[in-house]
Order: C-alpha cells, then structure tokens, then sequence
C-alpha cells in the first residue's frame, strides 16, 4: 500500500512540474486549462499561494477566454479557503449570472447554496437548492439538491408537541411522554411510561 501512495505522489508530482513547463512556454491553447490544473492542485494540498498565483495569471493573460469560468469558480474556492466567504459569494454569484449555460454553472450554484445554508442558515439557501433541481435537473448537483431540501424541511419543521425541542418537551421527565388529542371540545391528555424493551 505504501509503494502505490509513493508511486501516486511521484506521479502527481512529476505532472505538476510537467505543468509548470507547460505554463513557462509563450501562451497557448492550452495554457489556461493547465492554470487551471495548477491551481485546483495546490488548493485541494491547502497551498494558497500557489493557487493564487496561477489564478492571476489566468486572469492577466485571458480574462475572457475559454476557462474565465472554471478561474471564477476557483478563485471563489480560494477566497473561501482564506475565510472570506463574502468574496467566494460574490464570485460565484457572478459566474452563475455570466455563464447560466457553461459547464461551471451547477457547480458555482452548488458552492453558493452551501456558503449561504452555512452562513444563514436553510431558509436562505432553499431559493439556490430550487434552482439546481429546477435549472441543472439533469446535474449531480440536482440529488445533492434535493437532499438538501429534505434536510431544511426537516430543520424547519415544528417539534412535536410534547417531543424534544417542544415547550412541552423541555418539562417531561425523561422516560415519560405525553401523547395529546383533540376529541371534539374536550382535551384528553395521557401520560404514559416508556418501556424499554
């Protein structure tokens, strides 16, 4: 096991200094996609400097080219990495309104939903979640979405009467529960020992 994590690292070592090769020839068709390997490398080992820096490079030399979208989406997963979850928003709020249609766009919705559940809390990302499932349906992103959903409904939902977190709940003793119902005008109630089995 030990030998293939070896052989694993030395590869992706040996492809990350092929990449920086790439990147120091004169710019070509290819030049931002392996900025863009350069960066996602660095940023999942938590290296941000790196990642910035290929980043920015993308952006001097082609800010409207054909990766603007995936640098948007990177550049957002930096600033969040860097605790600046206004800044990751802000960007991946843009490239969803910029690129609606590029392949991006599911993943930047995605990201946004979650910094927005995180920061604010369900009902503020439902909005995002409704519009993965709706607008990216055929997406991996829509089954992520939809769990989502279940999760903040479920959240959401009043306690039961007389279940943890309800103002009845809070005075039970535990291994007690109190089962209330409505029998025309009269109220019956029933206390009712737990057995444990």
């Amino acid at each position: 096991r030990r030998a293939q994590d070896a052989d694993r690292l030395f590869e992706e070592e040996a492809t990350q200094a092929a990449r920086y090769e790439l990147v120091a020839l004169p710019w070509n068709h290819r030049s931002g996609s392996v900025l863009i390997d350069i960066a996602r490398y660095h940023l999942t080992r938590d290296e941000l400097d790196e990642a910035a820096w290929a980043l920015d490079r993308l952006r001097r030399q082609d800010p409207t080219g054909p990766e603007a979208d995936a640098a948007m989406f990177y550049q957002a997963r930096l600033e969040e990495k860097r605790d600046h979850p206004g800044e990751a928003r802000q960007l991946l709020e843009m490239l969803v309104q910029r690129f609606p249609e590029g392949d991006w766009a599911d993943d930047a919705l995605g990201a946004l939903a979650e910094i927005v559940e995180k920061s604010e809390g369900c009902s503020r990302a439902r909005p995002y979640y409704e519009r993965l499932t709706e607008v990216y349906a055929a997406s991996g992103w829509a089954s992520v979405a939809q769990s989502a959903r279940r999760r903040c409904d479920e959240s959401e939902a009043p306690p039961e009467p007389g279940g943890p977190g309800s103002e009845l709940g809070r005075h039970l003793t535990p291994g007690l529960s109190l089962t209330l119902w409505h029998t025309h005008d009269d109220i019956c109630c029933s206390i009712a020992a737990l057995c444990a089995s």
